[in-house]
């Protein structure tokens, strides 16, 4: 097995690990459900933990709307309930995935709503926008302007 060190020399991009979300069985289910960057000026709502095929296009999608992994808070898409609205710092929440339970996160997915200030945009999830290019394109055409308007 090869070392950290020498994996440098593969992986040129950063890399960030995603701490698994408490489910509402944990002893932390209390606490904040948000992980990463509770303070983020993003919020990643996905199904967490993200494989690492999954985390690398992350981070193709977050630099390309010039957003830093590091400024990410990250919530499980199983948690969303157990989510106080009041929690969320981010002003910006992306969700890849379904989230039909949760009355402030719209239906419609590539169109960027305002929620009490925050705005909202919904995707697929990642294996889908990995294999189907015209969901890879409409996610890109919300992203810019929701980031780069």
């Amino acid at each position: 097995m090869q070392s950290i060190a020498e994996l440098k020399h593969f992986i040129t991009e950063d890399l960030y690990i995603v701490p698994e979300s408490p489910t509402s069985d944990s002893p932390e289910a209390g606490k904040s459900v948000l992980s990463g960057n509770k303070n983020g000026k993003v919020l990643i709502v996905t199904e967490l933990p993200l494989s690492e095929q999954n985390s690398l296009l992350l981070n193709k999608i977050m630099a390309a709307v010039k957003v830093n992994v590091s400024e990410l808070a990250f919530l499980d898409i199983s948690s969303t309930k157990l989510l106080d609205h009041q929690e969320i710092s981010a002003n910006r929440i992306l969700v890849f995935g379904n989230t039909n339970d949760v009355d402030f996160i719209p239906d419609t997915k590539y169109e960027a709503v305002k929620h009490n200030g925050k705005l909202i945009l919904c995707s697929e999830n990642f294996n889908l926008l990995e294999s189907d290019v015209n969901h890879k394109k409409k996610l890109w055409a919300a992203l810019q302007n929701a980031f780069l308007a």
